[in-house]
């Protein structure tokens, strides 16, 4: 072990890390920032050879998690074919992986559709107002969720496929399943097959083509209510056997008495509803049968309603979402005595677009169906999943694909799909949410009710409890932004309990797991959250005028006063100022070469907020509620931003840059002359990396420095941004080919 370079801040040390850290006290660093090798024998090196990767990071893991606080972070850069070794080494030795920052984006066809409020919607006719029809898998129910991002691209390689009778699914590599593996058991030697109790999600290709799995198609969608089973089986018998009066208002629903169950169910449903009415009989006959026509007139407001609800004797969209679970069930059951098949679950309707709508409904009620265009009928079973068997995963699957893959990002991780007439439930990437620190110090301290409000944010909130409906059921409508109030808090300010906004480049970032809370951790060691306002993306002066420029209305009333909405009403305008912080970081880093790539790809688009015109729900009884104030505020839920897909992400400047396969280099002039390091990292990275994780006065290590990078960006932090950084940093290369630590040496006496 020698001591290389010393500042007033930081150490440089060549030798053995483990010898090394070993010497360290316990519970000492709030980070550490490596460039692990990645065991691939890169250009012949003998440091990217370890013998055996698993032994070597496990071996450095254990000095890590001793000498790295609670709650403490280490960030680790991996490659795709070793990571998975890392990984395994640090969490054995009880590390938690808490992020990976990485590329990724799972993505469906181009011929895929989604569900939104406002009916089916393919690449090209998604907007962000819309409401997409998500899945909760773990209460097994289907609600709407608005928008997080939109994300599409052109794809040429191979896609991923599912496909059976049921099903048929075209994915790129990565995108999230939902699926249940088979498992074989023998159970006192008898062989035993059962399936997986919970939903598991897998990355498409990860999936076993060798075992049977199961996928979900349908679940359970709750409306706010259209007035009853009763009435929702009266609208069945109108759409299936019934008509409008093309003068005035009367409604008609005929049925005949070789039916004559049904005869007395219409009857029943009449007097159960108390439904003023006339009923009419005359003598038929067909193929010299005689039998009885029996048919009942309505007229007056009843019938006005009734084709209110059921406008030009249509179903639509707009009605089946507001229908509870057993209204669709009722008005199913009748669509079905009227224009289906006594023996067979098939429904019989001319109209292609009420076959689609009908096909929807079924998939909202845990059943599965499709269409037959041929037949003019759509079929459906009463299952909500579908199993693959090997000869399914087997025969179909990779396909060459070249064209637009497409992707929606929502808050619940998956949602309904449809390619070649079949509904299925598929993932995405979604967001995670975390909690401020500094409202979780104010609460402690008892000065919760302290924070002054200084705006107001406009978003719904989360849906919860049992009326977790697509209905007037916002337990939260917007949220007061405060200012911390405790000494604490304010320290704290800005910093958030664990996690990014996912979007995925290898650098697993792992935590030693919390002494007790959040809150009770970093009282006690000063560490353990991760500092999102430090690390957000920055905003141009361009987009903030766009942003102040425009406006959007605000948040809803929690219910919509004596109006049957579902969104329900807007209160008063408390607009809020631009985001002068920025974007919500990503799991996602680019260097300004790929960002430039990346938005010629996805062109240019505009974010989620500052909509100037009216919403749809500002229509009189439509299902999204009605507007109370039509005046515009300014934040609308996002930056409303204009520009390529690039400024969602943290970009890193480079000169000369030139791609490099295993890891992204750093500029000519930012590595140094001399530098002969293969792998440096842009120390614009590091930098971000360090400000997520450690605290401005913070302890942060590097346990394979390579030229110094690290301590050169602890350095810089210290010089330029206000922090006070101590560090070490530590390399076991000296030698006259590989002379790293001078070079690390002379990169920081620079700045020095």
């Amino acid at each position: 072990m020698e001591l290389i370079y010393k500042t007033d801040n930081g150490k440089l040390i060549q030798g053995d890390n483990i010898e090394i850290m070993e010497k360290i006290k316990d519970n000492i660093y709030d980070s550490c920032i490596s460039d692990f090798p990645y065991d691939l024998k890169f250009m012949g090196k003998k440091w990217d050879n370890t013998g055996n990767f698993y032994d070597w990071c496990n071996k450095r893991a254990i000095q890590l998690y001793r000498i790295i606080k609670p709650g403490g972070y280490v960030c680790i850069f991996g490659h795709p074919k070793t990571n998975h070794r890392m990984k395994c080494a640090f969490e054995d030795v009880g590390f938690n992986i808490v992020e990976e920052i990485d590329w990724i984006y799972g993505c469906l066809s181009e011929d895929t559709e989604v569900l939104t409020n406002n009916g089916w919607k393919k690449y090209n006719e998604i907007q962000y107002d819309d409401l997409i029809m998500s899945w909760d898998n773990n209460n097994d129910i289907l609600e709407f969720n608005k928008i997080d991002d939109i994300l599409i691209k052109e794809h040429e390689e191979e896609m991923i496929q599912f496909k059976n009778d049921d099903t048929d699914q075209l994915l790129t590599s990565n995108h999230r399943v939902y699926q249940k593996s088979r498992i074989i058991k023998m159970i006192d030697g008898q062989r035993n097959i059962t399936f997986e109790k919970d939903w598991n999600v897998k990355i498409a290709e990860d999936i076993n083509r060798w075992n049977t799995i199961n996928l979900p198609l349908s679940s359970y969608h709750e409306g706010i209510g259209i007035g009853g089973n009763d009435y929702a089986e009266l609208l069945g018998w109108i759409w299936s056997e019934g008509e409008f009066d093309k003068i005035g208002y009367g409604v008609r629903i005929s049925q005949s008495s070789v039916n004559h169950d049904y005869v007395d169910n219409i009857k029943i449903l009449f007097e159960k509803l108390n439904i003023e009415h006339k009923l009419y009989t005359r003598d038929r006959k067909y193929k010299e049968r005689n039998y009885i026509e029996y048919t009942w007139f309505i007229s007056g407001n009843y019938a006005k309603q009734l084709r209110d609800s059921l406008k030009n004797k249509k179903l639509s969209y707009d009605l089946i979402f507001k229908m509870t679970q057993e209204e669709k069930k009722s008005f199913l059951k009748t669509a079905k005595q009227g224009d289906g098949s006594k023996r067979d679950l098939i429904i019989y309707q001319n109209d292609i677009e009420q076959l689609e709508i009908l096909q929807t409904m079924f998939h909202l009620v845990g059943h599965q169906a499709r269409i037959n265009y041929n037949k003019n009928s759509v079929a459906f079973r009463r299952s909500n999943t579908t199993q693959l068997q090997t000869r399914h995963l087997k025969n179909n699957y990779k396909k060459e694909y070249k064209g637009i893959v497409w992707c929606v990002a929502i808050e619940n991780k998956a949602f309904i799909a449809r390619r070649n007439n079949r509904l299925f439930i598929t993932g995405n990437t979604g967001f995670p949410k975390n909690q401020d620190i500094g409202k979780l110090f104010d609460k402690k301290a008892g000065k919760d009710k302290d924070r002054k409000i200084i705006g107001k944010s406009d978003s719904k909130g989360i849906r919860t409890g049992s009326d977790n409906f697509v209905g007037d059921d916002y337990k939260q409508v917007g949220y007061d932004i405060t200012e911390p109030a405790s000494e604490q808090a304010i320290k704290w300010d800005g910093w958030k309990t664990s996690g990014l906004k996912p979007a995925h480049e290898p650098i697993t970032i792992f935590q030693k797991p919390l002494e007790g809370t959040y809150i009770q951790n970093i009282d006690t060691y000063d560490c353990g959250a991760m500092n999102i306002d430090a690390c957000r993306i920055p905003t141009s002066q361009d987009d903030k005028d766009v942003i102040n420029a425009k406006a959007s209305k605000n948040p809803t009333t929690n219910y919509s006063d004596s109006q049957n909405k579902i969104y329900g009403a807007y209160t008063e305008d408390k607009s809020m100022p631009a985001n002068e912080i920025g974007r919500f970081p990503a799991n996602i880093i680019l260097d300004s070469s790929m960002g430039e790539e990346l938005d010629n790809q996805s062109g240019i688009s505009k974010s989620t907020g500052g909509k100037g015109d009216k919403s749809k729900g500002a229509l009189g009884d439509s299902v999204y509620g009605k507007y109370k104030n039509e005046e515009l505020s300014t934040n609308a839920g996002g930056l409303g931003d204009i520009g390529g897909a690039s400024r969602y992400f943290l970009k890193i400047e480079e000169e000369d840059f030139v791609p490099f396969l295993y890891c992204p280099k750093a500029t000519k002039k930012e590595k140094g002359e001399g530098n002969t390091h293969v792998t440096v990292k842009p120390k614009q990275l590091i930098k971000w990396l360090i400000k997520l994780v450690t605290p401005k006065d913070g302890k942060t290590i590097d346990v394979t420095a390579g030229s110094g990078t690290h301590g050169l960006s602890c350095e810089e932090l210290n010089k330029d941004e206000g922090y006070n950084l101590k560090w070490i940093n530590i390399e076991l290369l000296n030698t006259e080919k590989e002379p790293y630590c001078d070079i690390a040496k002379s990169r920081i006496e620079k700045v020095i």
